[in-house]
């Protein structure tokens, strides 16, 4: 008798077979092991979870937090359970961040929400619940089954052949068989403070890249590194020594040539061709990055290296590289970001990334300006960025930082599309992914695991310290007493508070994507602005909630049922200020309102048409915000009743002064880091506080500079850390 293999969930055995011949019997100590719910089925015994039948990837101790749940379905199972399960006992730091990232991707295979949870309910400061329907089955040892009679008729034979034969030719022309499972192997090539480019060539048996030195202040140079891993080299490039760098705008695998950006000014790229060694380089032009004060998506360049293809905010251009007219190949309403382009290699086909319902989708085009349509009309979530393989015969694209793969349909089963297949899960975030042009099994990308430290600026020094002792809190706000902090954690959201010393600090809510958390008046609640995690798009868009101080169910704010984010209160804590996110929210609905918290009135603010990001005066006189498409800051008075455009081109997000005079923010300067200003909001006078030299800044959707009741500055420093990585998969 063979003794059979125990399985073990977090040092508790779940099921133990005892196993007698000639007979079945069910150990008294079994416990399920298999768990039905929904369309899912969760097999403790060999760890993996199943959607219809198909597997799912899970982490492991996102599938461990499953299987804790589900052995107590209904019942609340404490986080401190959870810590005493899952981590040792002197692990409390990673401990808070680890639960929280295995419930966010758990929540994410089931495509659960935390706003409205179908499977796991969150228990703000207790715990969570396993709320769905639970069918639970405890494995049994059964006798093996009997051999079939013998003696059949020869005609009942032939019959169950041409079945099975019939059968046989429409799972092959049909692919109706279980999909075979990948697996991947991924493997850090490089391990440097360097933040590598997105844009790869590979090349025989190195990669190729762009990254500074370990200075913020370095120009970008060429670098590569070897396929399986080492030291870095410095690369040559044919730019100027006086440029400000260079980056890879494009590979043409079949002519062995790569097309390189070298940055002339914050305004212009000179155009090179070069061979993979970079030797034998060749210019072929000059090009504008904007047009008239709008960017232009950086070239691609056509497999025969004779078309340059680029993004403008009317649509897609091509234009000759010999020289020649442009034409647009067609309109596009991109949204808030111009799309970059990429080449199939056959040369016939153009793919560019086009926003539908919010989320920038993979679409391809003919080089003849026909034949427009989607890639990926089934893959419901992002498709950004994306590349085809070196022979045409596979497209790989990146969806919240994970990786996936598009094979093509083969002549087997060649009725079923095959379905994207994802090559990565995990912390880090994943870029262009680049297949390895001599192994289709293998594919580099630049991957980032996001990293932050927040920086206060001393007044009196004038020199940036650690804020609350270096923890990653993006979106601060202050109490109206000084005694409080609000903040949402970098980088996965949750909303927190701590006293102005640090100390006291409590996790508030963390089943939502929680931004801009903004105090009452009084002290008692905290307005937020949220949506459901892994969420994106306009069916999908942040709307405004309120929160007790000590904690609990975030509440709606009533009458405001559709897109709505960055609400402000008013001096007298009855009303908010709000306005919708605009990559959410239709140009008609992007305006200012205002909502009575109690009554659930809404009234619009007049003229606030193309305006967001409104933040409320303390003297309750005014209104500052920006324009929704370029971020320019204007004011509304409410004495007068009108808009003022402040300064023109200044793109910043508002924070008032106590005394109402000023509003301070911050703005980018192309290649130059970010800058601290004021303006005067009587006469929009702006003032320079300071420049950001020392380190590069970061946030959770974007920089965005935020103040202590001094009036000093609190900023995320970058710690992330951007390296190449080769994915390897076995099929």
């Amino acid at each position: 008798m063979r003794r059979s293999k125990q399985v073990v969930l977090s040092r508790t055995t779940l099921y133990t077979p005892i196993r007698i011949e000639g007979a079945r019997v069910e150990s008294p100590i079994a416990s399920p092991s298999r768990f039905r719910f929904g369309v899912f089925e969760a097999d403790l015994a060999t760890g993996e979870l199943r959607r219809r039948g198909r597997k799912v990837p899970l982490q492991d101790q996102p599938f461990q937090v499953l299987g804790l749940l589900l052995l107590r379905p209904g019942q609340i199972v404490a986080r401190g359970e959870l810590q005493r399960a899952l981590w040792p006992a002197d692990t409390f730091v990673e401990f808070e961040h680890g639960l929280n990232t295995a419930i966010n991707k758990l929540r994410r295979a089931l495509g659960d929400s935390a706003e409205n949870p179908r499977f796991i309910e969150t228990l703000p400061r207790n715990g969570y619940r396993f709320i769905a329907p639970v069918e639970a089955e405890t494995p049994t040892i059964t006798e093996p089954a009997s051999e079939p009679q013998a003696g059949q008729s020869e005609r009942k034979l032939g019959w169950c052949i041409l079945a099975a034969a019939a059968i046989v030719t429409t799972i092959l022309v049909t692919g109706f068989w279980p999909p075979s499972q990948t697996t991947t192997r991924v493997t850090s090539l490089t391990n440097d403070g360097r933040l590598k480019s997105d844009f790869l060539v590979v090349s025989g048996s190195r990669v190729f890249y762009s990254a500074p030195a370990l200075e913020i202040s370095d120009r970008l140079n060429l670098w590569s590194v070897p396929a399986t891993g080492g030291e870095p080299r410095r690369e040559p490039s044919p730019c100027a020594a006086d440029s400000l760098g260079v980056t890879i705008g494009g590979v043409s695998y079949s002519q062995k040539r790569v097309l390189l950006l070298c940055w002339v000014n914050q305004t212009t790229d000179d155009l090179w061709l070069a061979d993979f060694d970079t030797g034998n380089s060749k210019w072929i032009g000059r090009f504008n990055v904007f047009d008239q004060g709008v960017s232009i998506s950086p070239v691609s360049i056509s497999p025969d290296l004779k078309t340059l293809v680029f993004s403008r905010k009317e649509g897609l251009y091509a234009n000759p590289v010999e020289g020649g007219t442009e034409r647009l190949l067609t309109r596009v309403e991109w949204g808030e970001a111009i799309s970059p382009t990429f080449w199939h290699p056959s040369g016939a086909r153009i793919g560019f990334f086009r926003p539908i319902d919010g989320l920038y989708k993979a679409w391809e085009i003919r080089v003849d300006g026909t034949g427009v349509r989607p890639l990926l009309p089934a893959f419901a979530a992002e498709q950004v960025p994306a590349q085809w393989s070196p022979d045409g015969r596979r497209f790989y694209f990146a969806s919240q930082g994970d990786i996936y793969l598009q094979r093509s349909r083969a002549w087997l089963g060649w009725t079923r599309r095959p379905a994207p297949v994802r090559l990565t899960s995990g912390p880090t975030q994943f870029s262009f992914p680049h297949e390895d042009p001599a192994n289709p099994l293998v594919v580099y990308s630049s991957g980032t695991i996001p990293q932050a430290t927040s920086m206060k600026l001393s007044r009196k020094s004038n020199v940036w310290e650690p804020f609350l002792g270096g923890i990653p809190a993006n979106a601060v706000d202050y109490s109206h007493d000084g005694q409080w902090v609000a903040y949402v954690s970098f980088p996965n959201a949750e909303l927190w508070k701590c006293r102005s010393d640090g100390t006291g600090k409590l996790l508030l809510e963390d089943g939502l994507f929680t931004m801009d958390p903004r105090w009452s008046p009084d002290g008692s609640h905290i307005a937020i602005s949220a949506r459901a995690r892994g969420a994106k798009g306009q069916s999908q868009p942040f709307r405004i909630y309120t929160i007790a101080a000590h904690g609990g169910k975030p509440t709606p704010v009533p009458g405001v049922p559709g897109p709505a984010f960055d609400p402000s209160w008013s001096p007298d804590g009855k009303r908010l200020a709000f306005a919708p996110y605009p990559g959410q929210a239709r140009k008609e609905q992007q305006y200012v309102s205002i909502v009575n918290v109690e009554t659930g009135g809404v009234q619009a603010v007049p003229g606030s048409e193309g305006v967001c990001y409104v933040r409320w005066s303390p003297d309750g006189n005014w209104l500052a915000a920006a324009t929704c498409d370029k971020v320019w800051p204007v004011a509304y008075n409410f004495n007068t009743q009108k808009w003022s455009e402040l300064r023109k081109g200044l793109t910043t997000h508002s924070h008032w002064s106590k005394d109402s005079r000023y509003i301070y923010g911050g703005t980018p300067v192309q290649g130059q880091g970010n800058r601290l200003i004021r303006i005067e909001v009587a006469t929009g006078k702006v003032e320079e506080i300071r420049r950001i030299t020392e380190f590069t800044t970061t946030g959770i959707m974007a920089f965005v500079p935020f103040w202590t009741p001094d009036d000093e500055p609190i900023v995320l420093k970058d710690r992330s850390t951007r390296q190449i990585y080769r994915i390897e998969r076995d099929r």
